[in-house]
């Protein structure tokens, strides 16, 4: 699971998701986010750089899924050399109820199709394009994360491939970083 789509599920985790969706009609929440902030210790190196993330997206909740269809960008900059990347993705996330009961133990499907992350540097060299189709089974009981199981994936996926490794080794030298 990306980056972005791990603070996805975090976020959608403290929604009334899956239990009091069960008894619940369909609703859709559209909307638009922009988010500015310092990470004063990017990828380990000690070294600030300042994020502005935009999104827009559209959330569906109908009885035990969700589904997140949504584009975001954040531009990352070193504001010591002034390199900048810019990382987007774009796509669906889906999340089913599997089985178990809300309160206890229980397993949800998360499906990601589409653009996962494409970090480019400001000039439009790609570093990485982490692209297609997955399917993870993740356990939890109550609200508390037990395990997440990859069971299926297509397409293109060094990111999801390298164990989340390879973002800090491309973004830290495209942002004049060591």
């Amino acid at each position: 699971m990306n980056r972005i789509a791990s603070g996805l599920v975090a976020v959608l985790l403290v929604m009334p998701v899956p239990g009091s969706v069960a008894a619940a009609a369909a609703t859709n929440e559209h909307g638009t986010n922009e988010f500015t902030w310092v990470d004063d210790d990017f990828c380990g190196t000690g070294v600030a750089v300042r994020h502005l993330f935009t999104e827009t997206f559209t959330v569906h909740f109908a009885p035990d899924v969700f589904r997140v269809t949504s584009e975001n960008r954040d531009v990352v900059t070193n504001e010591q050399t002034g390199d900048a990347i810019v990382g987007s993705a774009a796509g669906t996330f889906t999340g089913r109820f599997s089985s178990g009961e809300p309160t206890g133990l229980h397993t949800l499907t998360f499906t990601h199709a589409g653009l996962q992350e494409l970090i480019k540097t400001a000039h439009g060299a790609v570093l990485i394009a982490d692209v297609g189709y997955v399917v993870s089974v993740v356990t939890f009981d109550g609200d508390q994360f037990i395990s997440d199981e990859l069971v299926l994936e297509r397409g293109q996926h060094p990111e999801l491939d390298s164990a989340f490794a390879l973002f800090c080794e491309v973004a830290v030298p495209a942002l004049g970083i060591g």
